[in-house]
């Protein structure tokens, strides 16, 4: 089982049809591409997307996204060939299904099988099982149960003995992969054993981002290191303390970044601390149009917030740095906007922390939201600040 140092990037395949390119992902800067997502369909895993994933001619030599990417012989694998393609399984909108299929051990071992079937038919090199989440918690249409947490772990034990029987019927034998998204909350994750979880998969990676949002009730930040006070609910740290404090094993977990920011309207100039806007009530968050680059719920991807960096930009946003919370932000006085986000400093920052606990590496959620594969490349240089 390897548990060298993993860079692991998600792709959401659907922003292919807003042109993001194969060839733009930074495949050289990446030990693991996660595939988001597949579905739970009649307890089995199945295609969710069968134009874009398997039918839309990609080039000369490939239909769909499946074959373009699993390709021994293809552009990805010529300019990485020993990064691993991973298919996630679920998501926030695709969870609903997990709860029933990992009651009994019929449907857990019905599930499992179809994994091996899945990643054996499309060329993939193990799963993530995104599963958001178990017992509480994620979108509002996902089903529950008490047992989930307990359930959680039978059905992650039952996918690895499924893919470990499955490697060893290849000559030579063959580890599959096994990932896990996890939540940042306590609240959520306290009922799953994670402990005896982390001795079964190969990775976790920890979603360490979505502080804030449109249920808000206050202007915070989205993806903060460090939390410095009482009034900074969620960080970076405290998340990786949580999971260390339950004994899992330090060198599965990743540490998350997200490519995106938030952006939150009505916000007044006046300081916390030193930090103008945060902990205000919330009012809003910014609506879609309201200066370009605004995707729907008050959410700004990097390569959109990077205009608003440059002291000229159109918005009159002027650039700060939280240090007693490692995070940027951007803030209109004219306009009263106020934007989180990540950048290459507060990278640095996540580099640090994932070095100093000795923790697996990094992941990050998404590929297509960087600009010029800015932030990739800064996560790529952590593996070199190693000891």
């Amino acid at each position: 089982m390897d548990v060298g140092f993993k860079t692991v990037g998600y792709f959401g395949s659907w922003n292919y049809y807003n042109k993001f390119k194969l060839d733009e992902i930074p495949i050289e800067k990446l030990s693991h591409l996660v595939y988001g997502f597949a579905k739970i369909n009649d307890g089995r895993v199945g295609v969710y997307d069968p134009w874009l994933d398997l039918d839309i001619r990609i080039d000369n030599k490939h239909n769909g996204l499946f074959s373009a990417i699993n390709d021994p012989n293809g552009s990805l694998k010529s300019r990485n060939p020993k990064f691993k393609s991973i298919i996630s399984v679920g998501g926030w909108t695709l969870s609903k299904e997990f709860s029933p299929i990992a009651m009994t051990s019929k449907s857990r071992k019905v599930f499992a099988d179809s994994v091996v079937d899945f990643v054996e038919k499309y060329g993939f090199d193990g799963v993530d099982i995104d599963w958001e989440y178990p017992v509480k918690g994620g979108d509002i249409s996902n089903k529950y149960d008490p047992k989930d947490g307990e359930n959680f772990v039978h059905l992650i034990s039952e996918v690895r003995s499924s893919l470990n029987k499955h490697g060893k019927k290849k000559t030579p034998n063959r580890h599959y992969d096994l990932g896990i998204a996890i939540s940042p909350n306590p609240q959520v994750a306290m009922h799953v054993n994670f402990t005896r979880v982390s001795e079964i998969v190969d990775f976790m990676s920890i979603m360490a981002y979505d502080f804030s949002g449109s249920w808000s009730g206050k202007v915070e930040h989205n993806s903060n290191t460090l939390s410095f006070d009482t009034n900074t609910e969620y960080s970076a740290k405290n998340t990786v303390k949580f999971y260390l404090d339950q004994k899992v094993d330090r060198k599965k977990l990743l540490l998350g970044s997200a490519f995106y920011g938030k952006i939150f309207r009505d916000v007044e100039n006046e300081k916390f601390g030193n930090v103008i806007g945060l902990n205000q009530p919330k009012k809003s968050v910014a609506y879609y149009g309201e200066v370009d680059g605004i995707s729907e719920h008050g959410v700004m991807f990097y390569k959109n917030i990077k205009q608003y960096t440059r002291p000229d930009n159109s918005a009159g946003f002027v650039q700060y740095f939280d240090r007693d919370r490692a995070t940027p932000y951007l803030y209109s006085k004219t306009k009263k906007l106020w934007i989180t986000y990540e950048n290459k400093k507060s990278i640095m920052y996540k580099c640090a922390l994932i070095n100093k606990l000795g923790l697996g590496g990094f992941m990050f959620w998404e590929v297509s939201q960087d600009y010029n594969n800015e932030l990739a490349n800064a996560i790529s240089l952590c593996k070199k600040f190693r000891k």
